[in-house]
């Protein structure tokens, strides 16, 4: 829904710190410095499928915690990795952690930016792919309810099952209108809007499927309706009193939309939409 950018933090870096963090366990840390190379490589092709829209075709380790993943590094070692070593706040590596929360700037990107990120998300989960418990393309600042209730540990086994990928997706995805919004109003002016997945025609119907997907998993019709039910009545109550001043309807929507409409933060905010709605809307009918 929004796109973010990967801070400019180096792989490499992030094995480092996590290296000098690693204390009286000489033999995790030793482990960590042989594989690093299969270790960046990995995170390599995690990059290159996210930006094809492949991650799927990673292969899922299923309940085996003895399986070697990387070199001899195996699934809890990974899990240590990230819990003991990246996200504890004593740790080297707790600088790259907090440079990513700071890139998401308060806005969770799978939501539209209404969530308020908590934690990092892994967007394949660390318990089925612990190869990547520490790759930064891998962490997603998002809002609790993005985290927990919206992808959980859930991944996707076919290409359309794929959410939205903050860093890697394609631009279409975020600079391109695939939501759209209708509204009603009563008589009191209290309004209603609902949103709904319209992608452009000429996408594939694989990239159709993806977005619809997104939009069902963090139900964002749920919570677009529900941050546009705060607003609405404030923009036709101001439509309103410029037609009772005289105003034709088009000038006074012009001068209540217009603003809104050129100034979201991104092509499929949810404002934007309502307000693109509220457009079509006729107060004189």
């Amino acid at each position: 829904m929004k796109r973010l950018t990967l801070p400019n933090i180096q792989d490499d870096d992030v094995l480092e710190k996590i290296i000098a963090g690693i204390t009286g366990i000489p033999d995790l840390a030793d482990k960590v410095r042989q594989q690093s190379e299969d270790i960046l490589s990995a995170n390599q092709q995690y990059t290159a499928l996210g930006r094809s829209g492949d991650l799927y075709t990673l292969p899922a380790v299923i309940d085996d915690d003895n399986t070697d993943i990387i070199g001899t590094l195996k699934k809890q070692d990974f899990l240590k990795l990230y819990e003991n070593y990246f996200v504890k706040k004593s740790k080297p590596a707790r600088c790259i952690y907090d440079k990513l929360m700071v890139a998401a700037n308060e806005r969770c990107p799978f939501c539209g930016g209404i969530g308020r990120p908590r934690n990092l998300d892994h967007y394949l989960p660390k318990a089925c792919f612990p190869q990547f418990s520490v790759s930064t393309v891998n962490l997603i600042p998002a809002c609790r309810d993005c985290n927990m209730d919206g992808k959980a540990d859930a991944f996707a086994r076919e290409a359309g099952d794929q959410v939205l990928h903050p860093y890697l997706d394609q631009d279409k995805f975020y600079n391109e209108q695939w939501v759209t919004a209708t509204c009603t109003i009563d008589f009191d002016g209290i309004g209603l809007v609902e949103y709904s997945v319209s992608p452009p025609e000429y996408w594939s119907e694989n990239d159709k499927i993806r977005v619809t997907t997104h939009f069902e998993s963090f139900e964002i019709a749920k919570i677009y309706s529900r941050e546009a039910a705060t607003r609405i009545t404030t923009f036709v109550t101001q439509i309103k009193q410029l037609l009772d001043l005289g105003i034709n309807e088009d000038e006074a929507k012009a001068i209540i939309l217009t603003p809104p409409i050129e100034n979201a933060p991104f092509i499929n905010h949810w404002e934007r939409l309502m307000c693109l709605a509220l457009n079509q809307y006729s107060f004189t009918a």
